[in-house]
C-alpha cells in the first residue's frame, strides 16, 4: 500500500526515548507568562471592533465593557466606570443594550 507511505519516508520513526524526555528541559517564565495575560485582560478596544461579529482574541463576550477605553466607555454610557459599577445589574444591562455592548 504506497498511499500511505507518500510523504512520511523523510520522518524519522518516533523512538521511546523521545516521548520520555524530562519535563525540566520545558521552561516557563512565570513573569512573561503573566505579563501576556495581562495584554489580554487589560486590552481596551475600539466600540467598534466590540460591536463586531468576530471579537478580538480574550475578549469576554458577556463583559464587553470591560474592554472599552475609559473615554468611550463615558461617552458611549454617560458614566465614569465606577459610577456604572454602582447601578443594579438590571440597568447596567439596560444600559448595555441601548449602547449595543449587549
Amino acid at each position: 500500500m504506497e498511499f500511505f507511505r507518500i510523504g512520511h519516508e523523510k520522518e524519522p520513526p518516533l523512538k521511546r526515548k523521545d516521548l520520555e524526555r524530562p519535563l525540566k528541559q520545558l521552561s516557563f517564565d512565570p513573569v512573561t507568562i503573566e505579563d501576556g495575560m495581562n495584554k489580554f485582560i487589560l486590552a481596551k478596544h475600539p466600540a467598534s471592533a466590540l460591536k463586531a461579529d468576530e471579537l478580538p482574541f480574550g475578549v469576554d463576550p458577556a463583559n464587553l465593557e470591560e474592554y472599552v477605553s475609559e473615554d468611550e466607555f463615558n461617552k458611549m454610557f454617560g458614566l465614569t466606570r465606577n459610577d456604572y459599577l454602582t447601578q443594579p445589574k438590571w440597568k447596567q444591562t439596560e444600559m448595555k443594550r441601548k449602547s449595543g455592548l449587549f
